[in-house]
């Protein structure tokens, strides 16, 4: 497991790790601050579609292989990173390090998927969540005293020192866990077959679309919270990083959380509480900032309880898709996390268009993505009330 939390962890740390260094790196190669930005862009897009197509090829060719080809891959392009010499290479190498790094993000989840089931599953599912929800907090910390160190491109260093960790620590700890008579085609058309059919359940179908509305929502926040709450009510940038972390902390609570409830009760009645949970606080926030802007310490019990479901009902989801993979576990984890991700992206210069000088565009967006998402699930996954499981 610690193996896994490193592969999971390390590529959400490589997108948050030298935000800090952003004006730096602008100043040095005499840029702009948008084209400093397609860093980022570049590795999202890498990861995003790095994590539709290994998924779904490690069904095919087993986890093990690939996890290593991918975390040497990684090591390399961070390397690469730290002496680019212009920033068109750099935003170029970011897209293959994102597209390397998505091996460890999306077959972590199928390793565990392939190794355990039901409950010892669902908390190794939730121990993964919380290490992506810690990222955005860690991360930036640990930028800034590397910063300290050095520049921006030593950064990148360390990241690449952590992927030689990642390397060793698959070659000695993690076996193959997916056997050859379990393993299907590797050609494009037997890929594609095997997401088809997956998408091809309403339930499965169900739950990645829930997912992506609900991780849009969140993005929403993520996006738009810094610019509504510095203009709106004046917040100083330390106060907001707290106001940041507390959220951060409330979703890797309520991740934690599912995995004491999951041996209770089915994933179902969860993911439906998670979601309740979630439209609950963005749709508050919706009505509180209709009737004038609300005192700040109610905007953010808005923004926390909203956020914090997010860790519930994304653990949920992940736990759900992986059990009704029908043995295709690598290709329902790209789908998840290769959807929530796109999502995630779309949803960012929408709130940019929309307005972030006042509480209400930003309300609008997260209440109807929660909302949606809820309805969703009610229409596509199971609703029957489920009774109480014994433990």
């Amino acid at each position: 497991m610690a193996v896994l939390i490193l592969l999971a962890g390390l590529s959400p740390w490589a997108t948050d790790m030298y935000l800090s260094a952003f004006p730096d790196m602008q100043t040095e190669w005499g840029t702009s601050p948008s084209a400093v930005q397609m860093t980022l862009t570049g590795f999202l897009i890498g990861m995003a579609a790095g994590q539709l197509l290994i998924g779904t090829l490690s069904d095919g060719l087993g986890r093990r292989g690939l996890l290593l080809i991918g975390s040497v891959a990684f090591t390399v392009c961070s390397l690469l990173c730290a002496i680019a010499p212009t920033i068109e290479l750099l935003i170029l190498i970011r897209a293959v390090q994102g597209f390397a790094g998505a091996a460890g993000v999306v077959l972590s989840r199928a390793v565990i998927s392939d190794a355990s089931h039901g409950h010892s599953a669902a908390r190794r599912f939730a121990i993964l969540t919380s290490i992506g929800a810690m990222a955005p907090v860690v991360a930036p910390l640990f930028g800034n005293v590397v910063l300290a160190l050095g520049n921006w491109r030593l950064i990148f260093v360390s990241l690449a020192a952590l992927g030689v960790l990642m390397t060793a620590g698959t070659l000695t700890w993690i076996p193959e866990t997916l056997p050859a008579c379990r393993r299907g085609g590797i050609s494009v058309r037997a890929n594609l077959q095997r997401m088809h059919q997956l998408l091809t359940q309403r339930t499965f179908a169900g739950y990645v679309i829930v997912g992506s509305l609900a991780q849009a929502s969140l993005m929403t926040y993520v996006a738009a919270s810094s610019f509504v709450l510095r203009s709106t009510y004046g917040v100083p940038p330390a106060l907001y990083s707290v106001i940041f972390s507390i959220n951060a902390v409330g979703i890797v609570g309520a991740a934690a959380l599912f995995g004491v409830l999951a041996g209770r009760f089915r994933h179902q009645v969860l993911l439906a509480a998670g979601l309740m949970w979630g439209a609950f606080g963005a749709t508050a926030l919706l009505i509180f900032s209709l009737m004038g802007q609300p005192p700040l310490w109610l905007t953010c019990a808005c923004f926390f309880t909203q956020t914090s479901a997010t860790g519930l009902l994304m653990t949920a989801i992940m736990s759900l898709t992986q059990a009704d993979s029908a043995g295709s576990s690598g290709a329902a984890s790209a789908l998840v996390g290769g959807s929530r991700l796109l999502a995630g992206a779309s949803v960012i210069p929408l709130t940019g268009l929309v307005g972030t000088d006042s509480l209400v565009p930003m309300a609008i967006i997260m209440s109807t993505l929660m909302v949606a998402s809820l309805v969703t699930y009610r229409q596509s996954g199971p609703t029957r009330p489920a009774e109480v499981e014994e433990t």
